[in-house]
């Protein structure tokens, strides 16, 4: 139905540009599945208790697509409105023009939307030269990750260390196998949803 509507009745763009609505969440995994037998890919969708369970895989996995798709606002303003303190800012930011939320060259302005804009740009600057283990390490490094995960309470997250350990494992196993940044960053989109459901990224790699 949505090829043969195609982008132009859709008034988009690129399939980025569109949405769809589910009324029932179980049935997101279903539209997925179908969406990507056809060829059009997706963003994961994921229950929030699957992100509880798997924090550093689930900032990772989101970092790695913004830096590697830094023109893709839908994805940066995704990115942006996790930190509850700049989802009221961002329409004030975008002034109707979506695609200031851009991070290929620095954001200039003083204001809390164009310092986070900008230090990620700084950050994908950083990370474009390097082989895939040293550009996930360099995430973790520079957004302090392993503290913020340490941070947490334990009784809530469970094996954080490890988890975050095993995914730079991963990274380091598919960099040996000739993965490129943006293709490990599509490979954890893709399974997202189904390794945060069976545990811990250790137990299994990724087919």
């Amino acid at each position: 139905m949505l090829e043969e509507t195609g982008l132009a009745k859709l008034r988009a763009e690129t399939w980025r540009d569109v949405a769809v609505l589910c009324p029932r969440k179980e049935w997101l995994q279903t539209l997925r599945r179908g969406l990507r037998a056809a060829g059009l890919q997706c963003p994961n969708p994921v229950g929030k208790g699957a992100q509880r369970r798997q924090p550093g895989l689930r900032v990772v996995t989101a970092l790695l697509i913004v830096l590697s798709q830094p023109r893709c606002s839908y994805e940066i303003v995704g990115l942006l409105r996790s930190f509850r303190h700049l989802r009221s800012r961002l329409a004030i930011f975008s002034q109707v023009y979506g695609d200031r939320f851009q991070i290929e060259t620095l954001t200039t302005g003083s204001d809390v939307v164009s310092k986070k804009l900008s230090l990620l740009a700084q950050l994908r600057l950083s990370i474009l030269p390097l082989p895939l283990f040293d550009a996930v390490n360099e995430i973790v490094s520079r957004t302090q990750l392993r503290e913020r995960l340490n941070a947490l309470p334990r009784a809530d997250f469970e094996n954080l260390d490890g988890e975050l350990d095993a995914l730079l494992a991963l990274a380091g196993s598919s960099e040996a196998e000739g993965m490129t940044s943006t293709e490990f960053a599509e490979h954890l989109r893709t399974h997202f949803a189904d390794r945060a459901r069976s545990g811990p990224l250790a137990r299994t790699r990724f087919n």
